[in-house]
């Protein structure tokens, strides 16, 4: 995953420092994203909050960089707080 996340990370940079290459950053970063489930939780208000589940490439890497478990020990899944 190293390797990947390495050349990812090159692409990216290549492409935000290209004028008129955002499309391919925007790729890029949509590539690492498998899907992205909102559930509305209720609080004490009467405003919801909503608990964000993350699936794909980038879950991982978030959870390796802030040193955190993935969700239920499913790889790939991390919950945004």
């Amino acid at each position: 995953m190293t390797d990947n996340w390495q050349e990812w990370i090159k692409t990216l940079i290549a492409s935000l420092s290209t004028p008129n290459h955002e499309g391919e950053a925007r790729d890029s970063i949509q590539d690492l994203i498998e899907k992205i489930v909102a559930t509305p939780v209720p609080t004490k208000g009467k405003r919801m909050k909503l608990d964000l589940v993350l699936l794909g490439d980038l879950a991982e890497i978030l959870a390796l960089s802030l040193g955190v478990d993935l969700v239920s020990g499913q790889q790939k899944t991390f919950l945004l707080q």
